[in-house]
């Protein structure tokens, strides 16, 4: 018994031993880890319990791991091989080296195994269908994106500039980075050197027909979803720029095509609901061909929804597919417009920049610019000037936070009280104010977090009746017509997609934000800082595309891995540019909002802000202005024809391109060249410049596989070909051997910079327009200063009060100058400004008060066109006045009851009637004393006007503030063809008979850009007969059905024969006679014109319209007259390049049918390359 026990006691005690010395194990175990960082100690503690080690042994294991001496491998987690691809991604091979070392991450060959990065095939033409196909089936198959529930799509468009050289795409053996415009029908494939050199020759000979894209087109898809709405890249091609817009939606509709009918595309994810891009021209007309076929039936499902929102254009594409734009491109820039961009800028006009433009836009009676506003930002809001000046300057409008700093600081203009401020300053920012609404009611429902679904809508819908209203108004000299179509596009696509979302599920939220291009455009930014090299080529692009695609859905997969926007706040925040679902805090479910009552509620917001701002007038029925079956009229369509877009209906010339049967290479039979003559000398290169130095850049992943299942292979033969030394050579070095660019080639990386393409061999010093230039002195005039000068009414001189709204000094605008400038009477300054309608004061305590005041309105040109007169532009409210004509004024304050029923503000500026004579005679003698014995030229330096309500009249009709029977000017009909006259631009003495003649030459030198030092400038329009503006000269037929002139010019010689001036001769070049507008009124007068003002009326009054074929050959002035004429050929090429007008032969092939279909899209006057206004 007793040995038993203690047999028992030494069996406990070593049980005891080997539990004490598990917990010690245990203890020590649980140390070193508290101490040390193993590397994967979970695979290493994995590998040991698995193969059923004690602590002691693991203890062991880890003793090694810390040392080194033990790695664990394989078993990586899903999390593992997404953190190490995101290493090798966005910090490089380098860095995912230094993690696999310190913290066991995959290595890049495990990655390349297990993370396989989807194929995204480049374009090297026009993109085809099985491309399209191919890259849908790569990126939405289920190993690469898990299946989700159906939900509406998005195609986005949107371009980024490339390096321009070719590059070999192994997977097609071809040559891709050549503009689609010229490489349909070109065979890219590469079978030998031949193959490359004939490559070679296209590209670099004299005249190449083949060309490097500049910018690459990418079209993504992404989805309407509060989660996975990344965009997906499906098309990258490149273009050179020649594109139209009918051949961009031919391979468009075959991207829409191949989603709906793949098994992977609309099937699985859904179909698509719009069509979004940018501002560029040709996609804007792409899009409209694409969405704006058919008009919704009424009695579907979407139609029961929409048709009876007054106003709402019904017209949709297959699948009632919408067409849309970026809302930031709203926010920044559009479309051609003002003089300033047409100058200084080939890009696109929107809000910012359209602010920041010189010549500034029309609001209801008056004309709103960055001089005033750069007043009010300093002045009344205490911005540092140097900050609103930043705002202000135009140099950089692809940002998009500084344009939407500018457009919140107008917005904050309402904090401004408008008691303090003279009356004048405060009509222009009442006008300011009327901005800020619509400006606000398109901003902020797109960067305030906070708002609902509802008020978005509210005020999105309120924002397009309020621009529809000021475009029948002023047209596009409130917004251009690209602003005004791309932002109605934006409001009619998100009340499309929500109907269609209540339809498809009204459970789920709908967000606005993600509208537009923005998705696509964070993809670029991913593209442009995954390595440190932030430009690419093609296929570079689109190897980094689908990287970009691949770190998106590691996102998505894992959100707290994704740092997100630095900003976590947005309130009162202030250049907001990103904003994502998540931000948003309002109730957005789509089915919580009724769309008809929204609609109607916007409407009446809309009437309200127009009558608060303009008087009981301004309200609009708009129910009666769309439902009249006559204009057809809608939000679109504000007169019934679509604004700023042009369609062409035949795409046949385009459609073969999918089936051209590829033509052989040309002969060459010559020997190959040797591959290191073909360096450029501008081009940047080693010192061994040979193929066998660019072999030796063939990285050891052209030959690895691309599919993670397969085993590694030896290279291909395929990769190689034969050089003219018989050795073997990797294709991808010879064909950048062969295919570069030259200067072309490489972008700089300064954004504003690589966006207008600008190269690092032609980059150069810009100038950077400055708006706060000034010619200041103590004593200076500044804008909205009040002034009086004269005008010319025909044969009379009227004295005017202007209100200042800018100031012109050699071409460049400035906002103040001194008062010893004004007195200079060099022509270098001019005053632009606003004619003020001023009358009688009404006193009932002093009846004898002879004082004037402003009607708080201003006076505006009569119209001579069909667009003129329906629309009070910026052109026909403010006016160009000679600066030494100028003499400012001192008002005082009264009651603006005494001259408004109903003022809009309760003073106004009064004017003494003895300081207006006083400043007429003032004005009269400084003309007098600058053209003494030449009154008649003396009226030429005044503006003519046509204004109804000038010269100012008194409550009986008299008439003030004028000078009559200045000058008697002898009827042209009492002066004989051999009577010397005198030039009214140049002084000198010429006949009657030649006087035409002359003025030509005058003309033709002006248009020709020539620089004539004249006493007097020509105008817009000048006579053909004297070169002065305000003669009526019109076309009549005797009974004999010859052509008479009839003038009332004082230098009108009308006994020539028309019909032979209209043939330039050796003894009779001049061919400048007056013809008929196609455009103008017809019952008018005015409807004629001279023929060497034809381009410039048509490029000023009729902007867009299409020319006949027929007018177009009348107006063409040929190079063989301008040599007759004595004016430089150089010239008339220039004005022919700037207004984009037909040469001689093109217009001769034109007028006889060859190239008519071609025709239309040729040439424009005034208008952007290849816009069809040819008929």
């Amino acid at each position: 018994m007793l040995n038993e026990a203690r047999l028992k006691n030494a069996a406990l005690s070593r049980q005891l031993t080997t539990k004490q010395r598990n917990v010690n194990d245990h203890q020590r175990l649980l140390k070193i880890l508290a101490l040390n960082d193993v590397k994967r100690l979970k695979c290493v503690l994995g590998v040991a319990l698995k193969r059923g080690c004690s602590v002691a042994a693991i203890i062991i294991r880890v003793e090694q791991a810390i040392d080194g001496l033990y790695n664990a491998r394989g078993n990586y987690s899903e999390r593992e091989l997404d953190i190490a691809f995101l290493a090798k991604s966005l910090g490089g091979p380098k860095l995912l080296y230094a993690l696999c070392r310190s913290h066991g991450l995959p290595a890049y060959r495990t990655i390349t195994n297990h993370r396989a990065i989807p194929r995204l095939l480049p374009s090297g033409s026009v993109p085809t269908a099985d491309e399209v196909s191919s890259n849908i089936a790569s990126f939405f198959c289920p190993e690469q994106r898990p299946l989700l529930p159906r939900c509406g799509h998005s195609l986005l468009i949107d371009g980024v500039a490339v390096d321009e050289r070719g590059c070999y795409n192994r997977e097609t053996n071809e040559v891709v980075g050549f503009c689609r415009e010229h490489s349909a029908g070109v065979d890219r494939r590469i079978t030998g050197m031949a193959a490359i050199e004939y490559l070679a020759d296209l590209v670099h000979c004299e005249d190449p027909s083949l060309h490097f894209g500049s910018e690459a087109s990418v079209v993504a898809i992404a989805a309407h979803r509060q989660d996975h709405y990344q965009a997906i890249p499906l098309v990258v091609s490149t273009k050179c720029g020649s594109e139209t817009g009918e051949h961009c939606a031919v391979w468009l509709r075959r991207v829409i095509t191949a989603w709906e009918s793949d098994p992977y595309g609309a099937a699985c994810n859904g179909p698509i609901w719009s069509v979004a891009s940018d501002g560029e021209a040709s996609l804007r007309n792409s899009r409209f061909q694409l969405c704006m076929d058919h008009e919704v039936q009424g009695s579907s499902s979407l139609g029961l929804k929409l048709s009876r929102l007054a106003g709402i254009n019904l017209h949709t594409g297959p699948g009632d597919i919408t067409m849309t734009a970026d809302y930031k491109h709203a926010f920044k820039h559009t479309s051609l417009h003002l003089n300033y961009l047409s100058q200084n800028s080939p890009g696109l006009l929107g809000f910012a920049t359209q602010i920041r433009a010189r010549d500034g836009f029309q609001v209801w009676d008056g004309v709103c610019n960055r001089h005033q506003l750069l007043r009010f930002l300093v002045e009344l809001r205490g911005i540092p000037e140097n900050k609103a000046c930043q705002l202000l300057d135009p140099a950089d409008k692809q940002n998009v936070p500084k344009a939407v700093a500018l457009l919140q600081a107008i917005c904050d203009l309402r904090q401004i009280p408008l008691d303090h401020l003279p009356p004048s300053e405060q009509a222009d920012l009442r006008r300011f104010h009327f901005l800020r609404e619509v400006i606000s009611s398109f901003l902020y429902p797109f960067i305030d977090v906070n708002l609902s679904l509802e008020q978005q809508i509210i005020s999105l819908v309120k924002y397009a009746h309020l621009i529809c209203i000021c475009w029948i108004r002023h047209g596009n000299s409130f917004m251009t017509g690209a602003l005004y179509a791309d932002t109605q596009a934006i409001v009619k696509n998100i009340i499309f997609s929500l109907a269609k979302q209540q339809i498809l599920d009204s459970t789920q939220n709908f967000y606005i934000i993600l509208d537009g291009t923005d998705r696509l455009e964070q993809v670029f930014s991913d593209v442009r800082t995954q390595d440190h090299s932030r430009n690419f080529d093609l296929l570079q692009l689109s190897q980094k595309l689908a990287t970009a695609s691949t770190i998106n859905s590691i996102f998505l997969r894992n959100p707290e891995l994704n740092r997100g926007h630095r900003r976590l706040n947005l309130t009162n925040a202030t250049g907001v540019d990103h904003v994502n679902p998540k931000s948003c805090l309002g109730n957005v479910i789509s089915g919580s909002v009724n769309i008809q009552a929204l609609w109607v509620t916007a409407q009446n917001e809309a009437n309200k802000v127009l009558v608060n701002y303009f008087g009981e007038q301004a309200a609009t029925d708009f129910n009666k202005l769309f439902r009249n079956p006559k204009t057809k009229a809608d939000l679109l369509r504000p007169e019934g024809k679509y604004v700023g877009t042009s369609t062409t209906d035949s795409l046949a010339e385009y459609e073969h391109h999918d089936d051209i049967d590829t033509p052989q290479h040309g002969a060459n039979t010559s020997d190959p060249a040797d591959i290191t003559t073909l360096d450029d000398e501008n081009e940047e290169t080693d010192e061994t410049t040979g193929m066998t130095a660019r072999a030796a850049n063939v990285n050891l992943e052209d030959f690895l596989s691309n599919s993670p299942d397969q085993p590694s292979q030896s290279p291909p033969a395929t990769l190689f070909i034969d050089g003219p030394d018989r050795k073997q050579y990797y294709k991808g070095s010879v064909v950048a051997s062969y295919l570069r660019g030259g200067h072309r080639a490489k972008k700089v990386v300064e954004r504003t910079l690589r966006a207008r393409g600008v190269t690092l061999e032609s980059l150069r010093e810009a100038r950077n327009p400055n708006i706060t230039d000034v010619l200041s002195g103590d004593n200076s005039v500044i804008v909205g200063d009040l002034a009086a000068t004269l005008v010319r009414l025909g044969q009379r001189v009227c004295l005017v009060v202007i209100h200042i709204v800018g100031f012109v000094h050699k071409k460049s605008r400035i906002d103040r100058v001194a008062m010893e400038m004004l007195e200079q009477r060099t022509g270098d300054l001019t005053v632009t400004g606003e004619v003020l309608e001023i009358h009688p004061l009404r006193c009932a305590d002093d009846p004898d008060n002879s004082s004037w005041a402003w009607s708080l309105n201003y006076l505006t040109n009569s119209g001579k066109t069909k667009s003129s007169n329906s629309k009070l532009t910026v052109k026909r409210s403010s006016f160009s006045f000679p600066a030494w004509l100028i003499i400012p004024l001192c008002p005082t304050l009264c009651d603006s009851s005494l001259v408004h029923n109903q003022p809009p503000q309760p003073f106004t500026w009064a004017f003494e009637e003895g300081l207006l004579d006083e400043s007429l005679s003032q004005l009269w003698g400084l003309v007098e004393e600058q053209y003494p014995a030449h009154l008649d030229e003396a009226l030429k330096v005044l503006t003519s006007l046509s204004i109804n309500e000038l010269p100012y009249r008194s409550s009986d009709d008299d008439e003030h503030f004028f000078l009559d029977n200045l000058v008697t000017v002898p009827h042209a009909g009492i002066i004989q063809q051999n009577t010397k006259i005198t030039c009214l631009l140049c002084c000198k003495n010429y006949v009657l008979g030649s006087m035409r003649r002359h003025i030509g030459q005058h003309i033709l030198r002006h248009i020709c850009g020539e620089v004539e030092r004249n006493p007097i400038e020509l105008g817009v329009e000048p006579c053909g007969f004297c070169g002065a503006e305000g003669c009526a000269t019109k076309l009549d037929r005797t009974r004999n059905n010859h052509v008479k002139i009839i003038s009332d010019c004082r230098y009108a010689f009308t006994s020539f024969n028309y019909e032979q001036v209209k043939n330039s001769t050796k003894s009779s070049p001049c061919m400048n006679v007056p013809i008929s507008c196609p455009f103008c009124l017809p019952l008018q007068d005015d409807h004629f014109i001279w023929k060497y003002n034809a381009v410039v009326h048509m490029a000023t009054q009729h902007p867009g319209e299409k020319i006949p074929l027929d007018f177009l050959s009348q107006i063409h002035i040929s190079l063989k007259e301008t040599e007759s004429m004595k004016v430089a050929l150089e010239g008339m090429g220039l004005f022919r390049e700037t207004h984009n007008v037909m040469n001689s032969d093109d217009l001769e092939e034109v007028t006889t049918g060859d190239k008519r279909a071609r025709a239309s899209s040729a040439s424009s006057v005034g208008g952007a390359r290849k816009n069809s206004r040819y008929q």
